[in-house]
């Protein structure tokens, strides 16, 4: 299923100061030839620190069964989509669990967000029934603001954004669409604060979207500066998640369960007036969808 939709980094590289950049042949199924690759260093392959870009119209993929690929996988500091063409693909069976501890972003400096919000680029697709957990990239110490600006597709088993995070802070992304039968769990942090946001543009599928943590925290769909696309979601939101949503929004699915929803009428230059539907909605538990207990 696919939507029509230097600092210290939080993972350990200097985000501003990344190694060589390589761009991946579009064909290519071997992430340890250096066949696969244009740029970067003559004849070598992307290791620690490196950057591989995804060029127009090239889907990458790679899967934890195929462990030489997963160790050359895991140094890799970015994987930088060119357009919305540009996908990666990570296949994860059942009972596996992996990190994804590269940044999968079309931003070149992911240390700081950009003062105009770029569009979201390229598309990360979670297959298979395993679960991926995304790393934490690189936060704005002024802000504690974070940012993918990719598009995220859930065909199977659970895709997290980052969990034990230490700080509140918002992670902005692109359209996220997940399947029926995928879960999408939003981030997540030690603190007690509900001021933790997941900012898609939109949301699509039949999936569930959820919280882990005991705590409320906020999906925030086409927060932020971001420009809103129509979503109309036919899966379940549930679990101590509170919905603020500015734009055009359909919720189509009968089951959905959040402790607090915020229209917002009007937010930032894209947003003069919002429409949210709910279906089946009612104000207890015991209703088909409800807010609060």
């Amino acid at each position: 299923m696919k939507a029509v939709f230097g600092v210290l980094t939080l993972c350990g590289f200097v985000a501003s100061a990344f190694g060589a950049v390589y761009t991946w042949v579009p064909g290519s199924t071997d992430w340890g030839s250096p066949s696969s690759y244009t740029g970067g260093t003559p004849g070598g392959v992307p290791g620690e620190g490196d950057v591989v870009v995804i060029p127009t119209g090239c889907t990458i993929a790679v899967s934890a069964n195929d462990t030489t690929a997963w160790t050359r996988f895991d140094a890799i500091a970015q994987i930088r989509p060119t357009d919305d063409t540009s996908v990666l693909e990570i296949t994860l069976e059942k009972g596996e669990t992996k990190e994804m501890k590269c940044c999968f972003s079309c931003l070149e400096d992911i240390s700081k967000l950009p003062s105009v919000f770029p569009t979201a680029t390229g598309f990360l697709v979670k297959k298979g029934k395993g679960v991926l957990l995304l790393t934490a990239v690189p936060s704005v110490a002024a802000t504690a603001r974070v940012a993918y600006f990719d598009n995220m597709t859930v065909e199977g088993g659970t895709l997290k954004m980052p969990q034990s995070l230490t700080t509140q802070t918002k992670y902005y992304v692109g359209t996220v669409a997940v399947s029926n039968g995928a879960t999408f769990v939003v981030a997540h942090c030690t603190g007690t604060s509900s001021s933790l946001y997941t900012t898609p543009q939109a949301i699509f599928g039949d999936g569930m979207i959820t919280n882990e943590s005991t705590s409320t925290r906020l999906l925030f769909e086409c927060g932020s500066g971001q420009e809103p696309r129509k979503s109309v979601f036919g899966g379940v939101i549930s679990s101590n998640i509170s919905l603020t949503h500015a734009g055009n929004m359909h919720l189509t699915g009968v089951a959905n369960k959040m402790s607090a929803v915020t229209v917002s009428s009007n937010y930032g230059k894209y947003v003069d007036g919002s429409l949210l539907g709910i279906a089946k909605f009612g104000l207890t538990a015991n209703q088909a969808s409800s807010i609060g207990t």
